[in-house]
């Protein structure tokens, strides 16, 4: 019942903390399903005929609205090239040196932890 309030907050919280972008792509699922289809099948899958392309135009509005306010200033300064270069350091590498909380950091671990498995240890870990 608070999905357009949900998809507010969320989208000031990802302009705030980047770290969230790997939430967004099942927050979006998520508010498609519940926010944009309007009614259900019997046995709970989705009535395609439901779908309401005005409340998606409404989610996409706000998602937009959060979005402008909040790159604008660095758009109109012509500094967008190196918000992006700071926010997604990919020249750098994706496992640099600094330990960053994020899903590259856990992907470093989980490859230097494989690394160490031979084939049978780890024919073994997955049984």
């Amino acid at each position: 019942s608070r999905h357009l309030e949900g998809a507010l907050l969320f989208s000031i919280v990802l302009n705030l903390k980047h770290i969230n972008l790997y939430v967004a792509p099942a927050y979006g699922v998520y508010l498609l399903r519940c926010y944009c289809f309007t009614q259900d099948n019997t046995d709970g899958s989705l009535r395609w005929r439901s779908f309401s392309p005005v409340r998606l135009l409404a989610l996409g509005a706000i998602v937009i609205s959060v979005t402008a306010l909040s790159f604008g200033p660095f758009i109109a300064m012509g500094q967008l090239p190196q918000v992006l270069s700071r926010l997604f350091p990919f020249k750098r590498g994706l496992c640099h040196a600094y330990w960053a909380p994020n899903i590259w950091a856990l992907y470093n671990i989980l490859d230097k932890a494989l690394s160490m498995l031979d084939g049978d240890s780890f024919a073994a870990l997955l049984q």
